[in-house]
């Protein structure tokens, strides 16, 4: 998922936001180097309103960012995080830590990295974990910050370690997972002229190389004898068009173009208009592999649709994404919760073997999604979505007694407990996780900076 690759540069800023935020940092700015992030961006003139509404809505918004980032600050860093993605020196951010941690790092390998099991890798003798793409969106993060509040400093300092890091995670990547992609566009966009650009188009060149397929006119993976994600195949097209386009690259273009065709004729569902989450090419049609879909892997496909038809303006991939969005809050198919709000765990792509156990932070992708069909559309019953979503991402995900938002939740949104302790015994999972800190954050900051396609 991306933020501003659909979006404008902002207004002037307006005092009021400005003195709003820094009053609620003073306690805890300490001087700072020059923010690495640019260009300097305001806020929406929303935020500052003197009514109600958009402005109250805003202010809450802009304060939990604040939060989370001040969480990460505190808890998430890991100058010890092995090497991934061809780094060549540790560091990066925890998995996960424990909501009771005060990030003392004496105590970190009882705190941090914890399994289901409510053991650490530590405490269970396991290679310590580090996922780079947490370390990818917390940068967008941060960089987002400045941009909604451009007079702050407080998370400078994150910026300087993160930066050297993700560059050298991202320098030579060749994973279809091209959300990535974006959100390098996303730095180029806030740290102009420091290379993030170069290793966006050099991305998207090695993805078009090494996983299109050009007899079958769809990315997939060649590794594992033709079996793709869709999640993975949808963002791919968006991002061979989006980059095709920047470079005037015409067979890129036609690549995201056929790959997104493909995925709409061999793997949509015809019911439920769903797509499940692997596929296997076939000669004439292909095989479900996996039809089970998860809510914040299926936003993020359909938001990969609705990226491609601002950038081409081909209905079908708006109407696919419309049909698919019905079916996810029809009550025949079960995801939404019309009891609780959000949206339960998984489903089948033809509709059934809805797990309602439990609801992952991750559907917080579900937030950009409703807000850039909202705006495609006109608002209207989008729009009532958007706002229902944004208070869910605000305050039921949220949990406050671990200051933060931990993987999964029960479906009255309390912290989720499992019997995969030692000995089967019951474990509380009141740990906070990197990754849905960073999908949260994002998801709202997306609220805060207006659009433009």
């Amino acid at each position: 998922m991306s933020l501003l690759r659909r979006l404008k540069p902002l207004p002037p800023i307006a005092a009021a936001l400005a003195m709003m935020l820094l009053l609620a940092a003073c306690a805890h700015q300490a001087p700072h180097p020059s923010f690495a992030c640019g260009p300097v961006r305001a806020a929406s003139p929303a935020l500052v309103s003197p009514l109600g509404g958009a402005a109250a809505s805003d202010s809450a918004t802009a304060a939990r960012i604040r939060a989370i980032l001040q969480d990460m600050n505190a808890n998430a860093f890991n100058p010890h995080a092995p090497p991934v993605s061809g780094a060549s020196s540790p560091g990066g951010l925890f998995i996960n830590w424990r909501g009771t941690w005060q990030g003392n790092f004496a105590t970190a390998a009882a705190n941090t990295n914890i399994q289901e099991s409510g053991l650490s890798d530590r405490q269970t003798g396991i290679a310590p974990r580090h996922d780079p793409l947490t370390d990818l969106t917390y940068m967008v993060n941060l960089c987002a910050y400045q941009a909604i509040d451009p007079y702050t400093r407080e998370f400078a300092l994150d910026v300087t370690r993160m930066e050297p890091i993700v560059k050298k995670e991202y320098a030579d990547l060749h994973y279809y997972r091209c959300w990535v992609y974006f959100q390098l566009r996303d730095l180029g966009e806030l740290q102009p002229g420091q290379g993030w650009d170069a290793i966006a188009t050099r991305f998207a060149a090695g993805i078009y190389q090494h996983f299109y397929d050009s007899q079958a006119g769809v990315i997939a993976d060649p590794r594992h004898d033709g079996v793709y994600r869709t999640d993975y195949a949808a963002e791919c097209g968006a991002m061979l068009i989006d980059a095709g386009q920047r470079k005037h690259n015409a067979a890129w273009i036609k690549a995201g173009n056929s790959s997104l065709a493909h995925l709409m004729h061999r793997a949509q569902n015809p019911q439920t208009h769903l797509f499940p989450l692997q596929m296997k090419l076939g000669r004439h049609h292909d095989a479900v592999v996996q039809a089970q879909l998860k809510m914040g892997e299926q936003a993020q496909l359909l938001n990969s649709f609705l990226d491609a038809y601002d950038l081409t303006g081909n209905k079908s991939y708006l109407d696919a994404v419309v049909s698919a969005v019905n079916s996810i809050y029809s009550p025949a198919v079960g995801l939404w919760d019309q009891v609780y709000g959000g949206f339960f765990f998984s489903v089948d792509a033809d509709g059934h073997h809805l797990n309602s156990h439990y609801k992952e932070s991750r559907q917080a992708w579900m937030l950009p999604l409703l807000q850039h069909l909202a705006r495609i559309e006109g608002g209207g019953v989008w729009g009532g979505r958007e706002r229902e979503m944004l208070a869910l991402v605000l305050e039921k995900l949220w949990q406050p007694g671990i200051h933060g938002y931990p993987y999964r939740e029960t479906p009255n949104f309390a912290l989720y407990q499992t019997d995969n302790g030692p000995g089967r015994t019951r474990v509380v999972e009141d740990w906070v996780t990197s990754e849905a800190m960073g999908i949260a954050c994002e998801s709202l900051a997306s609220q805060l900076l207006p659009l433009t396609w």
